[in-house]
């Protein structure tokens, strides 16, 4: 196989006796890059003077056989060739249903939690992915305990249970999965596609599966599911068809002993992997779909437009990779582009041309789906025939054009750049690509399997030419989505309703003279081709550098402080520019908190056509607006970094924001805003934060603000308040970026801040969080799910830890650690109650607190809850009754957790850039927690666990109810109710945690 000259990794293809295809990936020979900094200072603190029990028997417990020194993690992914296009006709879902319960438990493992349970103590964890025909199953876990994982994970594949028990239980999850899915505009548009496809076609079916697809319908056709279950993974799940890649810190031969060991006994019925490449197109048969458009209503306030074309098999094209040509011209957005085109007439908001590999739906045996979707404004919606026109229009261009070779060339040699320096990823992401990179369906030759998205040979016109052929009117489908009454009006007695996810929708007949302009479209002057790429990086050589490990060292700023970080320890050549401006007046109010948003929103617009170059030739960045102020981070090969920081720079500081620009921008605004509770998980996690943080708006003000909100409110706010009241920088440069390069850009910085003020603060605004008082039962804080259709409840119960010491941190991680898996295997596993259940530790404005989360379509939120509490006392019990080698277990799992070392430059500089963002400054924090973590004992964290969640607490509960009733006992009723609209009273009666980072502190 090829391989990057950074890639350190060893790689061996070998196949087993049973015609398994393994690739073992070794790490053990990479650099061991620190994960942080080591630095003299002593183990204070997140903010307390905890110290350490350097003679703890704990310490000596966990390290006396040395394996805690391997820090690395260790994964495995496995995908079979077979998916849901083999589903029966008469059990949809079938195949995805096969996925989950390959999980459940095995002859030699044969509990169904078994092997969750021991990824979970160790650290790891396991997931799954059914698609049309590929399934994939993955897990990751501490390398230490791969050997005994592998053995469990092979055993799904050759002796799964299938218990009855067990599948009724495990429908439920299904169920939930797919309720969840019914609430996402993307999955909807997917499925409106595949419902409008030719029925006789396997990519008509509905393949998600659900209760009344595997268990109603086929209950009334007297077939036994369980029985066709197992009939389908006994004839397709067969070694021959399986290909499988492990990646660890062992080395290459022990890897090579342990697959043959656990998976030689993989039974090898020498099948063929169904393949569809014979039932041709999903739309071939279909009457006139090119002459109609499908509008249909989204759950979100969104509009959209979807052109879809299907295609020619492209999958085994991957040397030249024609599709990703034309998807270049079409998506881009410089100037002269569509984007640009139908954005200046206030149109569209964004557009994504081309199509995803990875996604079934989209690549296959069958063909491929290449699409062009489309983010519309109001105006786009009434104006959608204009936005199809002008994509023929450039399709037109692109055919007069010749199809130059310079544009391949240029895509070339960004590709070759990329493979060249390709960064670290994590074990389990590089495991899963390579498993689906390998299947047949992608036709990889095996040398090219870590080069796949490299182009390679000369550019072969011909190709491009018979995909861009296939692009024509005549073979297009359109789907419209939108919430508007003048275009789709739910009340309609005559629309359709697609038949699983209950899609409202019509189907409209193009009239024939637009069908006609589309065949023959004029050439439109404001349409071209972009310009070779300026932001193409020439210079890779790394800057010398004598230090052993990186250490961010402070510059002088005139408007606050920065941070310098020269490190080329990845050998890459690419740097970081974070930086965030503190302004107290976008908190001040609810308009100052919009106007700020719409400002930002109105800066990324404009740099659109610029930045978006950068973006193509490996640069990135963000600009949001957080509570206290923007941040701005910019990253990729620094060769060209200092022209994307001065451009972004500039814009911010200098924009002049038309009229449009601003209409536009404020109606994205509006629509953001509405749709940030719809989903009730999102909604019961807003409302979480409203009730918290005291520096919060709901979002009905947020609306009311946007809408008041003018062109002059804007300019005002961005000329003459936003950076004349108290602002204060603070910013990271790392990366392989010179001291004197790094000065520089500081040096624009304070001259873009002194320019526009001569206030520069010397503290940090003080951020209050809401002091939970302590009670039995807690705040319950009650709310509608917005969608009256929807059956989705949700529940967040937070307790509340208090503020962020190294004491609290350790033993909160510990706790999680040691609940995430018996939770996940009560409420969702035992007791079906939903399949997002999760635990987490979140920080917010230093205050810790445990945030337990369940969301289900068949309970009340009331029982939901009360399941919880009982889970709590149960876990107490389960706490005291655990034995010291599987708390052991568990802590050296999370000590491991913390000395992984970072993969990449991203990974650290994400690191040091919270620490800086934070005021933290505390570059070796997961040292001093896994040190900390080396003195914990049990009877400490039955104490902390009883004072945070058993005795009297400070705990909060989130009721998001759906507005269908819920089956299931109501549960008994909270004691203290509170609506969101008595959010503010509440706060007005409670005390805060109070913080403030104050500039002396983090110099």
């Amino acid at each position: 196989m090829i391989k990057s000259s950074l890639d350190k990794k060893e790689y061996s293809l070998l196949t087993l006796r049973n015609s398994l295809e393994v690739l073992l990936i070794s790490t053990e020979k990479l650099n061991p890059t620190s994960v942080e900094t080591e630095t003299e200072s002593n183990d204070s603190d997140c903010g307390s003077s905890d110290t350490d029990d350097e003679h703890s028997h704990s310490s000596m417990r966990l390290s006396h056989d040395g394996q805690s020194t391997r820090t690395h993690r260790a994964a495995a992914c496995l995908t079979v060739g077979v998916g849901s296009f083999a589903d029966s006709a008469e059990i949809l879902g079938q195949a995805h249903y096969l996925e989950h319960m390959l999980f459940m438990g095995s002859t030699k493992y044969p509990n169904e939690n078994e092997f969750e349970a021991f990824l979970s103590s160790h650290g790891g964890y396991s997931n799954g992915s059914t698609d049309n025909e590929v399934t994939s199953y993955f897990f990751e876990i501490g390398s230490r305990y791969f050997k005994e994982a592998l053995d469990m994970f092979a055993n799904f594949f050759i002796s799964p249970l299938f218990q009855e028990d067990t599948m009724e239980r495990e429908l439920a999850a299904v169920d939930s999965e797919f309720t969840q899915a019914k609430q996402s505009d993307r999955t909807r548009l997917q499925q409106m596609i595949c419902a409008t496809s030719n029925p006789r076609h396997p990519y008509h079916r509905f393949t998600w599966g659900n209760q009344k697809s595997l268990r109603d319908i086929p209950r009334v056709k007297q077939i036994d599911v369980r029985k066709q279950v197992i009939e389908m993974y006994n004839r397709y799940y067969s070694a021959n068809i399986m290909k499988l890649v492990v990646c660890s810190d062992d080395s290459l031969a022990e890897l090579e002993k342990w697959v043959t060991e656990s998976f030689s006994a993989i039974p090898n019925k020498n099948v063929v992997s169904p393949a569809s490449k014979s039932l041709g197109s999903p739309f071939d048969g279909v009457v006139d779909y090119h002459k109609q458009i499908c509008t249909l209503l989204p759950v979100h306030s969104v509009h959209f437009l979807q052109i879809v074309w299907f295609i020619s098999p492209t999958l085994g094209l991957y040397h030249q990779k024609p599709t990703e040509y034309i998807a270049h011209l079409l998506g881009h957005e410089g100037e002269g582009s569509i984007l640009s085109y139908l954005k200046a007439r206030g149109l569209i908001t964004a557009l994504h041309a081309g199509m995803d590999e990875n996604d079934g739906y989209e690549c296959g045996t069958y063909g491929t789906h290449f699409g062009i979707n489309m983010r519309l404004t109001t105006e786009g919606v009434k104006q959608w025939k204009t936005l199809v026109q002008a994509v023929f229009e450039y399709l037109d261009i692109i055919q007069r054009s010749g199809l130059p070779e310079w544009i391949f060339q240029e895509l070339q040699t960004l590709s070759e750049i990329a493979f060249s320096f390709q960064e670290e990823l994590q074990e389990i992401d590089v495991c899963e690509e390579l498993g689906l990179l390998m299947q047949g369906l992608f036709q990889v030759d095996r040398k090219d399997l870590l080069r796949y998205r490299v182009l390679q040979g000369s550019f072969d016109r011909d190709l491009v030419q018979g995909i861009l052929s296939q692009l024509s009117s005549n073979r297009a489908c359109f789907y419209l989505g939108t919430q508007d009454t003048e275009v789709i009006d739910e009340t309609d007695p005559n629309l359709l309703t697609e038949d699983w996810f209950s899609i409202k929708y019509k189907i409209s007949p193009i009239d024939a003279e637009t069908l006609e302009t589309w065949r023959h479209v004029a050439i439109n002057q404001d349409l071209h081709l972009p310009d070779p790429n300026p932001f193409l990086p020439g210079n890779f050589s790394l800057i010398q550098d004598s230090t052993r490990e990186p250490t961010p060292n402070i510059k002088q700023s005139s408007v606050g402080r920065f941070w310098h970080c020269l490190d080329t320890t990845f050998e890459s050549p690419r740097a970081y520019f974070a930086c965030f401006f503190t302004l107290p007046v976008i908190h001040s109010s609810v308009d100052a908190y919009i106007q700020s948003d719409i400002f930002v929103r109105c800066v990324r617009d404009a740099l659109t056509e610029c930045t978006y170059y950068a973006t193509v030739a490996g640069c990135s960045y963000s600009l949001r607006r957080t509570v206290y102020g923007l941040e701005l981070i910019c990253g990729g090969f620094n060769d060209k970094q200092h022209v994307l920081v001065n451009k972004i720079l500039e814009e911010i500081f200098s924009i002049d924001i038309t009229l449009a620009r601003f209409q536009m921008n404020k109606e994205e605004t509006l629509r953001e805003y509405s749709n940030c509770i719809v989903k009730p998980g999102r909604k019961a996690r807003y409302i979480q934060t409203l009730a918290l943080h005291h520096q919060s708006f709901a979002p009905k003000d947020m609306i009311c603000a946007a809408n008041r909100c003018t062109h002059e409110d804007l300019m005002a706010f961005a000329n003459t308040r936003l950076w004349t009241e108290r602002v204060l920088c603070t910013g990271l440069i790392h990366g392989n970026m010179s001291e004197r390069a790094a000065s520089d850009l500081i040096k624009v910085v304070d001259e873009k801040i002194l320019s526009k003020s001569n206030v520069c603060a010397s503290e940090f605004p003080v951020a209050r969080v809401m002091k939970l008082p302590i009670s039995t039962h807690g705040i319950t804080i009650q709310t509608e799910n917005e969608h009256e259709n929807d059956t989705n409840s949700a529940v967040t119960v937070v307790y509340q830890v208090g503020e962020e010491t190294l004491q609290h941190r350790v033993y909160a991680e510990l706790l999680q650690q040691l609940m995430e898996e018996p939770l996940f295997d009560a409420l969702r596993t035992k007791q079906g109650l939903g399949y997002e259940v999760s635990c987490s530790i979140r920080s917010l404005e230093n205050v810790i607190y445990i945030e337990l989360f369940v969301e289900s379509s068949n309970y009340s939120a009331t029982y939901i809850s009360s399941c919880i509490d009982a889970f709590i006392v149960e876990f107490d019990t389960a706490l005291q009754n655990l034995s010291e080698e599987t708390f052991d277990a568990h802590l050296l799992a999370l000590i491991n957790k913390k000395v992984v070392p970072d993969h990449n430059l991203w990974e650290r500089m994400d690191r040091f850039w919270y620490e800086v963002r934070s005021g933290r400054m505390q570059f070796d924090i997961n040292t001093k927690i896994a040190k900390k973590l080396e003195s914990c004992t049990k009877p400490e964290m039955i104490e902390w666990f009883q004072q945070w969640m058993i005795k009297s607490s400070r705990k909060m509960r989130i009721h998001v109810q759906s507005q269908i009733q819920n089956s299931g006992n109501d549960g008994e009723r909270p004691a203290r109710i509170v609506s969101v609209d008595e959010l503010k009273e509440l706060q007005a009666n409670l005390e805060f945690y109070e913080h403030q980072r104050k500039l002396a502190e983090i110099r």
